[in-house]
């Protein structure tokens, strides 16, 4: 195996907004690639956390986020400005071409032009945002977009709302093994550990970032599934320092050096076909 870094999920905006911006970044954290998604257009704030596991390791941090990230972005109408984010991150790729690939942050509002943009851009994978937009596993929307990733063979991002949504994906899952599944900032993970291994072949967890995913709460799941259903990410502009220390954590876990190998880079490299 290559010791490749991929960097596979982040924002265009922040250190991530140009493309002299990225390729610092990149070089500057030693990272090979990134997987680049629409964020706050034009914004080049990066934003200071606090690490909320620091304080107690095994706690669930992404669901306070949650709902203070649904309330900030639904005033804001964020969600609207997507399809224009996606357009940026698509010209993104054209610059920086075999070292930018592109998830296409699938909205109501760009679900209709689907396939043309699939056609014109060339994306390697599709994303959903529960905090961004209001829907629910199982309804008309999501599962036009699931079945839509399904037929595609694309792997689908997405970031959960609650536990109760995470549970109903877990379900669904049973019924669609073959949907490649990348579940943001490892949440909820335990949900998963029950449902079978092989009803399980396509599903994986982003590790962005250490201020949402604890070294022990990685661990819960790396023990149940192995080195070969996660991936790094930054979650970028989310965090100072962000990219540098998600590696650095994923190095700290005592983990074989072809695991670390295959969780800092190769995971992404296979599943999103770079």
């Amino acid at each position: 195996m290559s010791n490749i870094i991929v960097d596979a999920h982040a924002h265009a905006c922040g250190q991530y907004l140009t493309t002299q911006d990225i390729e610092k970044k990149l070089n500057n954290a030693g990272c090979d690639k990134i997987l680049l998604t629409a964020g706050q257009l034009g914004s080049s704030k990066t934003y200071k956390l606090k690490n909320r596991t620091l304080k107690d390791a095994y706690a669930d941090v992404v669901s306070a986020n949650n709902r203070l990230n649904r309330i900030m972005m639904t005033m804001l109408r964020m969600i609207k400005k997507v399809p224009a984010g996606n357009e940026y991150v698509y010209g993104l790729t054209k610059e920086l071409p075999g070292k930018v690939y592109q998830v296409y942050w699938v909205t109501r509002d760009n679900v209709d032009g689907l396939d043309a943009d699939y056609e014109r851009m060339g994306f390697v994978g599709i994303k959903l945002h529960q905090c961004w937009e209001n829907f629910k596993v199982g309804d008309s929307y999501f599962c036009r977009v699931a079945d839509w990733a399904e037929k595609k063979g694309l792997p689908l991002f997405v970031h959960m709302y609650n536990r109760e949504e995470v549970s109903k994906l877990a379900e669904y899952i049973k019924k669609h093994p073959d949907l490649k599944i990348v579940i943001g900032h490892l949440y909820c993970v335990e949900c998963f550990i029950n449902i079978p291994m092989e009803m399980c072949r396509n599903v994986y967890f982003d590790l962005s970032n250490t201020y949402f995913v604890s070294k022990e709460r990685f661990l819960i799941g790396y023990f149940h599934f192995g080195a070969e259903h996660f991936m790094l990410g930054s979650d970028t502009p989310y965090g100072i320092d962000a990219l540098e220390n998600a590696i650095a954590q994923i190095k700290a876990c005592g983990l074989s050096e072809d695991e670390n190998t295959l969780i800092l880079g190769e995971n992404a490299k296979r599943l999103y076909q770079l």
